[in-house]
C-alpha cells in the first residue's frame, strides 16, 4: 500500500532533512508480521528510512496539524518499535523474514510512522514510498527486547581523527543473541561491538573496519548464542572529523556534536536478545529503559541548545525527566 496523498514535491535542500507520512495499515483483523519490505520510490533524494508503529493517535494527530503530507518534527511518543524489533531500511538492506515464532503482532487500527532521511538535490522532488507487509499464521512465542548501546553527548573536535566513544552495559539476565545494528553518520570509521563474559572471555558482535553511511544493515545470526548474566556489553567507535577523511561533509572541519541531521553525528549500537522468561525481560527491559531515557535526556538538552524555542523539544525533555 502507499500513503494516501503521495508524499509529493517535497522540497530537499541544503542539509539532509527528515520527513514523516503516516500511513494506516489496512488490516481488518490482528496479523502476525514476519518481515517488511519498503520500496524508497525516489533513491536520488531517500538515504534511509526509520519506521515505527502508533497504536495511538498521536501521530495522525501531527499530521493532522501538519499542512503538508506528513510531517516534520519530532517523533511522537506512542511511536515504537514493535516488541523489540528492527524496523527501517538502509541502502544494501534485504527484507529478511524473522525466525519460527518470532513475529510481532500488528493490530487493526495502528498508524505506520515512516522516518524519511532525504538527501538535498537543489531543487523540489516528488516522493511515493511504500511498505510491503510479510504474514505468518503463527502466533509470537517468545518477544525480543532491544538494547541500544551509545552515546548522545558526542563532542568531536575539529580535525581529530581518532575520536573515539565508548559504551557499556551488564546483563542483569541470561540472553540469547539474535542481531544487531550499528549506526552512525559519515565521520565515524572503525566499529567494535563485543560482549565481555563473567569469565574474562570475549567474544566479538560485530567489527566493521571501515563504516560507510551509505551501506547500511541488520546482521542477523545464523547462529544465536548465549550470554550469561554478569556479561558486559561493550560498543567502541572511532571517528575521522578531518580535512583527510573523504566522507567528512563539512570541509574544513568543524567541531561536532551529537545531532539528528546527518552532518551531526551518531553513535549506537542496537543488539536484539531474547530471555528466557517473560519475568527475566520485564526485568532486562526495565532496567535498561532508565539507561536510554537518562542518555536520551542528554542529547534532547543538547538540541534544545540549538533551538531553544522548540516548545515539542521542551516538552519532550520535560516527559523524560518526569519517567525518570
Amino acid at each position: 500500500f502507499q500513503a494516501e496523498d503521495g508524499i509529493r514535491d517535497v522540497a530537499v535542500t541544503g542539509v539532509q532533512t527528515c520527513a514523516l507520512p503516516i500511513l494506516r495499515v489496512p488490516v481488518d483483523g490482528p496479523k502476525f508480521v514476519r518481515g517488511i519490505e519498503f520500496r524508497p520510490g525516489n533513491l536520488r533524494v531517500v538515504h534511509h528510512a526509520n519506521i515505527r508503529i502508533d497504536r495511538t493517535p498521536g501521530s495522525r494527530q501531527f499530521d493532522d496539524d501538519d499542512p503538508a503530507p506528513g510531517y516534520s518534527g519530532l517523533i511522537a511518543p506512542g511511536a515504537t518499535y514493535p516488541d523489540g524489533h528492527f524496523l527501517g531500511w538502509t541502502p544494501g538492506q534485504v527484507p529478511p523474514l524473522l525466525p519460527k515464532g518470532m513475529a510481532w503482532r500488528l493490530e487493526p487500527g495502528t498508524d505506520l510512522v515512516v522516518e524519511l532521511h532525504l538527501q538535498p538535490s537543489g531543487r523540489a522532488e516528488e516522493v511515493e514510498t511504500s511498505v510491503g507487509f510479510y504474514f505468518g499464521s503463527d502466533p509470537p512465542e517468545r518477544t525480543p527486547a532491544m538494547l541500544r548501546l551509545g552515546q548522545q553527548g558526542i563532542d568531536i573536535p575539529a580535525g581529530a581523527a581518532g575520536h573515539v566513544i565508548t559504551d557499556r552495559y551488564t546483563l542483569p539476565v541470561d540472553v540469547e543473541v539474535q542481531a544487531v545494528q550499528p549506526n552512525a553518520h559519515y565521520r565515524a570509521k572503525e566499529m567494535w561491538g563485543t560482549a565481555e563474559l563473567p569469565d574474562g572471555t570475549v567474544r566479538p558482535l560485530i567489527h566493521i573496519a571501515d563504516w560507510d553511511f551509505r551501506w547500511q544493515h541488520v546482521y542477523r545470526y545464523e547462529q544465536p548464542f548465549a550470554l550469561p548474566k554478569g556479561t558486559t556489553l561493550v560498543m567502541r567507535y572511532t571517528y575521522d572529523n578531518s580535512a583527510e577523511n573523504p566522507r567528512n561533509p563539512i570541509v574544513p572541519p568543524t567541531r561536532v556534536f551529537w545531532g539528528q541531521r546527518s552532518v551531526d553525528e551518531m553513535g549506537d549500537l542496537w543488539v536484539q536478545v531474547l530471555t528466557k522468561t517473560p519475568d527475566d525481560l520485564d526485568r532486562l527491559t526495565s532496567e535498561f529503559g532508565r539507561k536510554v531515557m537518562t542518555e536520551d535526556t542528554i542529547g534532547y538538552e543538547r538540541w534544545l541548545q540549538s533551538e531553544p524555542e522548540s516548545l515539542a523539544l521542551h516538552n519532550d525533555v520535560a516527559s523524560l525527566y518526569l519517567k525518570l
